[in-house]
């Protein structure tokens, strides 16, 4: 069944369209001390998840590492700077598809889990004012993608129908999360020619050039 085409683009930021490496965290961290096994719980711990719904602060998060995770004492302008740096480049193919999907008179708008630093280092990367959508954040809603009520507060904020959704993500996790509530889904694997081709195939007329 053809797929309905899509009024509203609904972007994840981290991945998408600001290439990141967690690596890059844990090699700086191993060089200031720290354990590979325990650099490597840096961005997967339950307390990182309640950094991200807003649910704790930085300090809160610097905290947890140092005694939880980590279990290194380092400075928090190291551990903010070690965080900072996996995020390390835009994607400028992605940002040549949102600026010609905005020409093409569609929505542009987008879904992050983030936090404190995230939000930080993000606009240094991107400015996402430039494509005038919207922007949900978990750390200002207190709940993350994959939560329940995440995706039908998105539903309700945009005013339109799951069909005529696209949300665009890396994490296969979120696609499903996003497809409970009906929204349209393309699972982002560094990959914006396929992104761009497929967009034109449910019927945008998408003019893009890499």
């Amino acid at each position: 069944m053809k797929k309905t085409a899509p009024r509203i683009f609904l972007f994840d930021i981290g991945n998408v369209m600001v290439r990141t490496d967690y690596g890059i965290t844990y090699r700086i961290l191993e060089s200031l001390g720290v354990p590979p096994a325990h650099a490597e719980r840096f961005f997967e711990n339950d307390d990182r998840l309640e950094f991200n719904r807003g649910n704790i602060d930085g300090r809160g998060f610097y905290d947890a590492l140092i005694k939880k995770y980590l279990q290194h004492e380092l400075p928090y302008e190291e551990i903010v700077s070690a965080h900072d740096r996996h995020m390390y480049e835009l994607d400028y193919d992605m940002v040549r598809i949102l600026d010609a999907l905005r020409a093409a008179g569609q929505t542009v708008a987008f879904a992050t889990d983030t936090n404190d630093w995230q939000m930080r280092r993000e606009h240094e990367l991107l400015d996402v004012k430039r494509f005038d959508g919207p922007v949900f954040r978990s750390n200002e809603w207190h709940m993350i993608k994959i939560d329940p009520g995440f995706f039908p507060r998105v539903l309700k904020e945009l005013g339109a129908p799951p069909s005529e959704i696209l949300f665009v993500d890396d994490s296969i996790y979120k696609i499903e999360s996003a497809e409970r509530s009906g929204i349209q889904t393309f699972h982002f694997e560094r990959n914006p020619d396929e992104l761009a081709w497929r967009i034109k195939e449910r019927g945008t007329d998408l003019r893009v050039q890499f």
